[in-house]
């Protein structure tokens, strides 16, 4: 009998491991399965934002550039749509703030959120992309062979470097562009087939030269000036050989800024002869732009910029002995300004360029003598004035303006 007992306690005492063994494998299958559940939700969501971050990010870019630089009448939409991204990357930074496996996503999501307050809060924008550096060097650091970590890193810097120029805090500016520059030079040494690193570099070496020039170091302007200009125009060639990834006009249309602004450069330095020359280079690049996208707003306006600088600059010097020439440049002035006025009537910065065309003409046709007509474009200064009062007037809101 005592045998018999402890047999059946036993048999029981196995069954009941066994059951209890069983019901945890079940316990940890069922666990598992949740686990593997909740963890496909996660990248499923995750990849969802990741494509929500693309979606946004191409929309508002392809919209305001390809397609709203050409439509009259659009700066508000524009502003509209600006906003709208905006709301989205301050949305993502605040609900992602805290998760390790986004940071690359943060650190990208504040650069361009920092870009696109560039002109509706600047003090925001510097908040934004300075966060956008710091998470971007942490992440260089942790993955120092990483190509892409280093350029985002670089790009971050260089968009910084551009908000600090505009709010002239220079000495900031120019180092922070300088650590651009170091960390480009080394990608493009390592990798001298990826084009976007060389054009960046560039790029960042025009914006380092704005700083040198708002700091009044004529010499060292020059320097980054010509550096970029050389750079770019040895790329121009290869780029066009990859039409699908570069729109040619964009960067012939970079050239022509580079060489306006080289052009300043040497007016300042009371170097004319070369200013004229960087004028005329800075005319032939922007024509060309504009020739090959003849209804951008933005190429037609650089375009009014360029002529109405080298107006002034013989206007100042050869005033007599090239007239014709002089005014034959204000008149291909006003023949891409007075309808592109009509078509922007709401963009502060147009006006001023526009004002500032009407006003120089109106100086080069007094200086001849010809009252009348100087009479007559001083009535459309002020006519042009009133509208543009009109116009402040509206944006009572400092927030809604758009500079």
């Amino acid at each position: 009998m005592t045998t018999a007992l402890v047999t059946l306690a036993l048999v029981v005492g196995a069954g009941f491991a066994t059951w209890q063994a069983v019901r945890a494998n079940a316990q940890a299958a069922l666990a598992e399965q949740a686990r593997t559940k909740a963890e496909d939700e996660n990248k499923r969501a995750r990849s969802n934002l990741l494509m929500a971050l693309e979606a946004v990010d191409e929309f508002s870019t392809e919209i305001i550039e390809d397609y709203l630089s050409i439509l009259p009448h659009s700066e508000q939409i524009e502003q509209a749509i600006r906003q709208k991204a905006i709301d989205f990357y301050e949305m993502f930074s605040a609900k992602n703030a805290n998760d390790p496996k986004l940071r690359r996503e943060m650190a990208e999501a504040l650069r361009k959120l920092g870009l696109l307050k560039w002109g509706v809060n600047l003090d925001e924008a510097i908040v934004d992309l300075r966060r956008s550096v710091s998470l971007h060097r942490d992440l260089a650091a942790e993955s120092p062979d990483s190509e892409q970590a280093r350029y985002e890193l670089a790009s971050s810097e260089s968009a910084l470097g551009l908000v600090y120029w505009r709010t002239k805090r220079i000495s900031e500016a120019k180092q922070i562009l300088s650590d651009a520059i170091i960390g480009l030079e080394f990608l493009v040494q390592e990798f001298p087939d990826n084009l976007q690193y060389e054009w960046t570099l560039a790029e960042v070496e025009n914006r380092l030269g704005h700083c040198c020039g708002h700091a009044r170091q004529y010499a060292d302007a020059k320097e980054w000036y010509d550096r970029s200009i050389s750079r770019k125009v040895r790329l121009l060639p290869l780029l066009r050989q990859q039409p699908d990834k570069w729109s040619d006009y964009n960067y012939s249309d970079d050239v022509g800024y580079n060489y306006r602004s080289l052009a300043v450069t040497h007016r300042r330095r009371r170097d004319f002869e070369a200013a004229e020359m960087c004028y005329r280079e800075a005319l032939r690049w922007r024509r060309c732009a504009l020739r090959q996208a003849p209804e951008s707003r933005h190429f037609r306006h650089t375009l009014i910029d360029a002529l109405t600088g080298y107006a002034t600059l013989l206007q100042s010097r050869e005033r007599n002995k090239r007239h014709e020439e002089i005014a034959q440049i204000y008149t291909e002035a006003f023949d891409i300004a007075d309808p592109l006025i009509e078509e922007v009537p709401e963009s502060p910065q147009l006006y001023q360029d526009y004002m500032r065309l009407l006003t120089e003409y109106a100086g080069f046709l007094h200086s001849d003598e010809d009252m009348e007509r100087a009479g007559r474009l001083l009535e459309r200064v002020e006519e042009r004035a009133r509208t543009f009062g009109n116009l402040l007037e509206q944006l009572t809101d400092e927030s809604e303006r758009p500079w």
